[in-house]
């Protein structure tokens, strides 16, 4: 158990077990990364979603065709006020945009879970179930977090398990918490439900070394807050990058011996009586050379920082130990909504001396990454207590400007060009002293309008092309208080109405706007294997950019009839291309002759054989 030697990637937890394919999921995350949840797709195909580098694979084709074929099969809730920009204009998004619900926590914290649900279907019929608890969020963060990974299947049986009932009204209870400015609609209020039913009956296959489970979800008011209760008076170890003094002193009370591991940050600030109740304190300090090799645009050079929150006890022969998404503070364990998963099993596998095994010949431990840590010698400094004031109050306007009702009008001109025409029903927030700026995410910030609290808010942004309409907005808010300030850039959804239907049809053709990329597509649909490797080159996703490939022939004919015979969804697939862009003005010219005549043969053939 922790071991930093085991680093695997989200994408890996989410691969379909053998024999099985994706059927839906439901994640939940503080912050998200939307250029990271448009390459988790990746992770439902049979793509090669890694590099020859080992770095995500950010083909534009490969993504393209994982994100139409499973977006509208993936939900995620992320607290608002707390989505990420691009780097750069993605027009992929709007595959994205019923995909995304920005919640907020009932208790007036935040909304902080890091867990996922994940059903794949198998040719019998049986469903499998995978869920992950994680203390990372849905970005490229690449700090050391921790994943747990349960696996399991759903018993046919007329009552739940009792230790799973938890977790299924947590799920359950998802679609509440989203922020009213949108409708949900009806086919994913009905997926999550059907999904928080099935986690009930999920036989779970347990990990190594854990005996049993219980889940606690945490913020929900029908929910006790406290997990640690049944281990009051039992040695302690925490794992938290953030703490508060009051949460450590009720965490480590009557407890010999306590162990803190921390930032030495986030430990500069505690108080001298809160670092007296632990018998061993230390800071997280990755060991030298330990990291990883420059990656691409998507992904952090280096591993750095501690983000992994765990607490676990030794109780008599046997431990426990809880991991999931809430720090050592009182909003952790007060208003936020969290999630943790409780592992009990023998005090040899998940005990604090099991944790703690000392590093030997150089090997990299746990243990090899911590610094004793005292306020005497540590030489860090406690954060600047009024930035981080000013910090909280701009998170919290952030969160209410976020939550607010903003509906864009979509309204198409003679010159085949958008306006968008962007309106509120009420005033968006009282954030007098701030100034707030809006703008289409897909464009730059010259285009932004500003948003004033004592009014409703009414703006056009006029002449977008077709790529450029989006149903995620970006905001910038900054705040001046004490002589200091403070800014925040960030995107939210907003209702988009009047959207043209072909929208997304149309937006499929400017991507495949000629032959050499149209016959590229197919060819990875057939394939399902992302490389391209040497066929061709490409600029980075990042760039938002569909290069011209080439004139590259490949025999699709022979590829169109193995499929024909082993894999009838991807054929479907690729009999949805050509209709979508048959369907435009654009793309039937990109659609050769000779592929709409063994399409209809394939129809003829398909039809009489059904």
């Amino acid at each position: 158990m922790l071991d930093p030697r085991n680093r695997t990637l989200l994408l890996e937890h989410l691969r379909p077990p053998e024999g099985f394919s994706f059927d839906c999921a439901v994640g939940t995350s503080f912050s998200l990364d939307l250029l990271a949840l448009l390459t988790t797709p990746l992770a439902f195909t049979l793509f090669d979603w890694e590099d020859d580098s080992g770095s995500i694979n950010t083909d534009p084709l490969a993504i393209l065709g994982a994100v139409r074929s499973h977006a509208e099969r993936i939900l995620i809730f992320s607290q608002a006020g707390q989505i990420c920009l691009p780097p750069a204009a993605q027009p992929l998004t709007a595959y994205l945009e019923q995909s995304v619900y920005e919640v907020e926590a009932p208790k007036g914290g935040v909304f902080h879970p890091k867990v996922w649900a994940v059903r794949y279907k198998h040719e019998g019929g049986s469903a499998h179930i995978r869920f992950l608890c994680l203390s990372r969020n849905l970005t490229f963060d690449r700090s050391w977090d921790l994943a747990l990974t349960l696996d399991g299947e759903v018993i046919d049986r007329d009552r739940a398990f009792g230790e799973n009932n938890a977790l299924g009204e947590f799920f359950a209870a998802l679609p509440a918490l989203a922020t009213k400015k949108r409708k949900m609609p009806d086919a994913s209020r009905t997926l999550v439900t059907e999904l928080a039913e099935q986690l009930r009956k999920v036989k779970w296959n347990l990990p190594d070394g854990v005996e049993s489970l219980k889940f606690w979800p945490l913020g929900l008011s029908n929910r006790r807050q406290w997990p640690f209760e049944e281990v009051s008076s039992r040695p302690v170890l925490v794992v938290s990058p953030f703490l508060k003094d009051r949460t450590l002193e009720r965490i480590a009370e009557n407890r010999d011996p306590a162990v803190l591991i921390s930032r030495p940050d986030e430990l500069a600030r505690l108080k001298p009586k809160t670092l007296a109740a632990f018998a061993s304190v230390y800071a997280f300090d990755l060991p030298t050379g330990e990291g990883v090799e420059e990656g691409n645009d998507l992904e952090a050079t280096r591993l750095s920082g501690l983000h992994a929150k765990a607490y676990a006890f030794d109780d008599g022969w046997g431990a426990r130990m809880f991991v999931g998404s809430a720090n050592a503070t009182n909003a952790a364990f007060g208003s936020n909504v969290e999630f943790l998963t409780e592992l009990r099993g023998k005090r040899s596998d998940l005990g604090i001396d099991a944790l703690l095994v000392p590093a030997e010949n150089g090997e990299v431990t746990l243990a090899s990454m911590l610094q004793p840590w005292s306020s005497k010698n540590s030489g860090t400094e406690a954060g600047d207590e009024a930035a981080e004031k000013l910090e909280s109050e701009l998170e919290r306007l952030c969160c209410q400007i976020a939550a607010k009702l903003l509906r864009v009008r979509v309204v198409q001109r003679q010159d085949a060009l958008f306006d968008l025409e962007l309106n509120s029903t009420s005033p968006l927030s009282d954030f007098k002293g701030a100034k707030v700026q809006c703008w289409p995410s897909t464009l730059r910030i010259d285009h932004a309008i500003n948003l004033k609290s004592e009014s409703v808010v009414k703006g056009v942004f006029r002449g977008l092309s077709l790529e450029a309409l989006t149903g995620f907005f970006a905001i910038e808010a900054s705040i001046t208080a004490g002589g200091k300030s403070a800014s925040k850039r960030f995107a939210c959804v907003v209702e988009l109405i009047d959207v043209p239907k072909d929208r997304l049809a149309r937006l499929l053709s400017s991507m495949l706007s000629d032959k050499g990329k149209l016959m590229r597509f197919i060819w990875l649909l057939l394939e399902a294997q992302g490389g391209l490797a040497g066929s061709g080159a490409f600029r980075s996703f990042t760039e938002g950019a569909w290069s011209a490939y080439g004139s590259d022939e490949y025999p699709i004919f022979e590829r169109v009839l193995r499929a024909l015979v082993t894999d009838s969804a991807r054929l479907s697939e690729v009999g949805r291309v050509i209709e979508e862009l048959s369907s435009t003005h654009d793309g039937a010219k990109v659609v050769p002759f000779a592929l709409r005549q063994i399409w209809a043969a394939i129809q003829q053939y398909r039809g009489a054989s059904s």
